[in-house]
């Protein structure tokens, strides 16, 4: 063999490790550093032990609290998911419109690096929604809101296993127009005693649902779901009587909501019907943050 024909097969064989080396990095690696849902890497049971903030923004454009979602999801590092609510979800089959174009800009341009898409809102109406109506606005946000959503907010949620088959097509038609979204489920205020149904929530996609949306002294009285700590989320609205400026001190209400295994919630202020964030919201931000 030439001398040449050496230096091209050295060559060549020296391509192949460096292609063999890139695989490894691109693809091996990521899988041993564990990385969670929005492509943080975390470590061994951190994702499931720390805690994420579930926000109805339900708020119409125009208001300070886009940019402060923003900001939020920035400090906490992407632990947040954010549900965008154009009409409960009957604008989503049209472009958005220049005031919600500038609101959620304001939401990507403050979580920085942080920054992952959000929620569509979708009223399922307890499986009594038509599916075209309900898949309509799935395409919708992926079509024409595609910029800023990328997963799904199941609301009003029905737990008959006569609908199981309404929601396993739903979810089916998510993963077909989006592969890789993730579906948030809303039952509401179930029942304490109440186990979500395993078939509900294996169906792909799925990542949780929220187990309590009331107040704060039915909370108490709530049971620990039997699914894994990121399964579960909880909406509660606290009473007036409590202190806001002392909700990231209240040691007691943040161990409860380990204890009831919820890896995400929003806690919200009798007063605020989801019109505005609540007056604590900065405190509500840091305390998630430590957890």
């Amino acid at each position: 063999m030439s001398q040449t024909n050496q230096n091209l097969t050295r060559l060549a064989f020296l391509i192949f490790v460096i292609a063999i080396v890139i695989v490894v990095i691109k693809i091996v690696v990521p899988r041993l550093q564990n990385k969670n849902n929005d492509g943080d890497v975390v470590k061994d049971g951190e994702e499931s032990s720390r805690m994420r903030l579930l926000l109805p923004l339900y708020i119409y454009p125009g208001k300070e609290e886009y940019a402060l979602a923003g900001k939020a999801m920035k400090t906490l590092g992407g632990r947040m998911d954010i549900i965008v609510n154009p009409n409960s979800g009957i604008d989503a089959i049209a472009p958005p419109k220049t005031e919600w174009v500038t609101a959620l800009n304001q939401v990507s341009t403050n979580a920085g690096t942080s920054w992952h898409k959000l929620h569509g809102y979708i009223s399922t109406k307890y499986g009594n929604r038509s599916k075209e109506t309900a898949m309509a606005q799935m395409t919708g946000y992926v079509t024409l809101w595609s910029k800023w959503v990328g997963n799904f907010f199941f609301d009003e949620v029905s737990l008959s296993e006569s609908k199981f088959a309404y929601y396993a097509e739903l979810a089916a038609h998510a993963q077909k127009i989006l592969p890789g979204s993730r579906i948030i489920l809303n039952p509401g205020a179930i029942d304490s005693g109440t186990v979500l149904p395993p078939q509900l929530m294996s169906l792909v996609g799925i990542t949780s649902a929220v187990i309590f949306e009331t107040g704060r002294d039915s909370w108490y009285q709530m049971k620990a779901q039997p699914l894994p700590i990121s399964k579960n989320a909880a909406i509660i609205a606290l009473s007036t009587t409590f202190d806001p400026a002392n909700i990231s001190e209240d040691a007691d209400f943040f161990a409860d909501v380990k204890k009831k295994n919820i890896g995400s919630f929003f806690v919200n202020h009798l007063d605020c019907d989801y019109s505005s964030l609540p007056p604590y919201w900065d405190s509500l931000v840091e305390a998630i943050r430590k957890s």
